[in-house]
Formats: structure tokens, C-alpha cells, sequence
């Protein structure tokens, strides 16, 4: 998630008000917990095997600098998966710099070349002449809640960046018409330039070190339903692996609640 530059502020978007009335679903019985995917450049958790219009995510920003001898940069991210393409949302840092910032790449899921970024030479349609100005940053302690959207109705794609301490929002809009199809939505940290690519460089620590701490997890199917990280979907553990397959990023058990989870380095 180092790629992911700074965007501006701007649009509060009243994603809770979209949302359709409707209650919480516990966890229920037949709630599916996926085996351990291993991917290059995240640890978090991946949802699958429902269609998901909206998800949420509230985490800690710890300071990125304590990281600076394993990785160059990280990010707390959320991800939709679908229609061809994969669109992240998340906020992050380079160990080396402060503070986090905010912003939204979009891949083809096939070529896994970027289709757009809200900031760059290649900027979503859209894209608020502001958001490029790097105005809109987080130090670290702060706790900020990311939100991704589909409107089903009219097919728009909506990101949110929600900072919890300041009560201020951030937000962006791309309209990927109607009929997607989201059945993958995954939340965690995250390393490399893209979701398939991982870290320039990685050093394991001597001991587990914790990078986020994740909490009020939501998640909505296309009927309205709102679970948290379980449900009738399938919950599958993502974990970063190196050479040799060997764990270098993983995260713990959902908590009591099931909306949330940390993330770690393991040596």
C-alpha cells in the first residue's frame, strides 16, 4: 500500500444513510470459516460467498517508524473484488516519513495492471483537482474508519475515510454502473505496490510484533443484511508469505465480537 499517495479532502459522504434499515445478523451456526490463504503483500482477512455492497473497518494508526528495520511503508486497507477489477481503499505510510495518508487505486484483476489512482499520472475520472494537493493527512494515534459503498440503484462506487479524532471526513465517488457483482471483500495490511505484488524489501523481526488492531467490522450483502466479519459467507485468514512459503506477516483469531482482528510481523 506504499503506492497509495496522499488525496484531499473534500465530500462527506453519508454512507449509514444509504444503507437500508435493517438489523444486525449475529453470527449464526452455519457460519463458514475458510482455510489460510497465502498471499504476497497482506495479512488480514478475505469474505467470501455472498455479494457484498458495503463494508467497514475502524484501526489504530500505530507509528509507522517503529517498523522502519523490517518494511519500507505499510497500509490498513479495505478491498473490493469484482466485475473485472480490484478497488482498494486505505491510508498509509513509509517508515520513514509522516503521517498516513488517505487514497483509492483501482486493478485489473486479470493483468493486474492499474486502471486508475486518485493520484498520479494515471487519476480516476473525477478525481478532485484538491485531492492531489496532499492536504488531507493522519498522524499517527489517531483511529480512522474506512467505508467502501456500491449503490446497486445507480452504480456508484463510493470510498470513505472517516478520522475518528478529528470528526472530519474524506471521500471519492467513481460510478461503475449497475450489475457488479462484489463477492470478495478483504481488510487487512497490506505491503507491496499492488495486491499481487510483495514488499521491495523485508526483514523479520526477533520477536511477533503487532501492526493494526481492527474493529467494528461490518459487512452488507445486496438484500441490506449487516453482519460483522461473520456470517453465512465464508471468513478465510490471509497471511503474507516469503520464500519457502515461510509466514512473515499473519494475523490473530476474530475477537469476542467477530468485527475485529489484529495483524502482526512474525520472526
Amino acid at each position: 500500500m506504499s503506492r497509495l499517495t496522499r488525496l484531499t479532502a473534500l465530500t462527506a459522504v453519508a454512507v449509514a444513510l444509504a444503507l437500508p434499515a435493517g438489523l444486525m445478523a449475529a453470527a449464526s451456526a452455519s457460519a463458514a470459516t475458510g482455510k489460510v490463504i497465502p498471499t504476497k503483500e497482506e495479512a488480514g482477512y478475505q469474505f467470501t460467498g455472498a455479494q457484498f455492497r458495503y463494508a467497514q473497518a475502524t484501526v489504530y494508526l500505530r507509528n509507522a517508524s517503529q517498523y522502519s528495520a523490517y518494511v519500507g511503508g505499510l497500509g490498513q486497507s479495505v478491498q473490493f473484488w469484482g466485475g473485472g477489477a480490484v478497488y482498494v481503499l486505505g491510508v498509509s505510510d513509509t517508515t520513514s516519513t509522516s503521517p498516513y495518508s488517505p487514497a483509492v487505486a483501482v486493478f485489473n484483476n486479470s493483468t493486474h495492471a492499474l486502471v486508475c489512482a486518485t493520484a498520479g499520472a494515471n487519476p480516476c475520472s473525477g478525481t478532485p483537482a484538491s485531492w492531489t494537493s496532499g492536504s488531507v493527512s493522519y498522524p499517527s494515534g489517531r483511529s480512522v474508519q474506512e467505508e467502501i459503498y456500491y449503490n446497486t440503484g445507480n452504480g456508484d462506487l463510493t470510498f470513505t475515510v472517516n478520522d475518528l479524532t478529528a470528526k472530519t471526513s474524506s471521500g471519492f465517488t467513481m460510478n461503475i454502473g449497475t450489475g457488479v457483482s462484489f463477492k470478495e471483500v478483504r481488510i487487512g495490511t497490506e505491503f507491496g505496490d499492488d495486491p499481487w505484488t510483495p514488499p521491495s524489501s523485508f526483514t523479520a523481526p526477533a520477536a511477533q510484533t503487532k501492526l493494526a488492531a481492527f474493529s467494528g467490522g461490518r459487512l452488507t450483502n445486496y438484500k441490506g443484511t449487516r453482519y460483522g466479519f461473520s456470517g453465512y459467507f465464508t471468513t478465510s485468514p490471509l497471511i503474507m508469505t516469503g520464500a519457502g512459503s515461510v509466514t512473515e506477516a499473519d494475523v490473530g483469531a476474530l475477537n469476542s465480537t467477530a468485527d475485529g482482528f489484529s495483524s502482526y510481523l512474525e520472526p
